[in-house]
């Protein structure tokens, strides 16, 4: 009985582990395979590019992932989150150089309190935008498991 109990365990571990993939893109298409290391090329590109605080381009090249490589689905959803990231380090850019500009009047001037107010809910909406993407990511996470 307990030989058939250690037999029967060894089985189903064999099993187990048989059955989960060793390589995370071994169920891709052959034509994603390809594509996402690609797509992975042009986000490390696109982070460069923010490193040196250049947006435009970073943005650029993120963008271009789902022209490019459009089966590079794993690198495309990198790709949001890089997005939203980048987009509120630039909107928090142009609000302290708005700021710098404007020491003392960004809030009391009538002239400026508005553009402040719009630069102010822009830092705002991307970082509840990055927020948001990063939880229905890790809700995405959890469900494949």
């Amino acid at each position: 009985m307990k030989k058939n109990l250690i037999y029967m365990t060894f089985v189903l571990l064999v099993v187990l582990f048989s059955c989960q993939s060793k390589d995370k893109n071994e169920g891709y298409s052959k034509i994603r395979q390809e594509q996402e290391p690609l797509g992975a090329q042009c986000l490390d590109k696109a982070r460069t590019y923010l490193a040196s605080q250049d947006f435009d381009a970073a943005i650029k090249e993120v963008l271009s992932v789902s022209k490019l490589y459009p089966h590079a689905i794993s690198a495309r959803e990198q790709g949001i989150l890089l997005l939203d990231s980048i987009q509120l380090l630039q909107s928090k850019k142009e609000l302290e150089t708005f700021v710098a500009d404007h020491p003392n009047d960004s809030v009391t001037d009538a002239r400026y309190s508005s553009q402040f107010e719009d630069l102010c809910n822009k830092v705002t909406f991307y970082t509840k935008k990055l927020e948001h993407d990063r939880q229905v990511k890790v809700k995405e996470t959890r469900q494949e498991k």
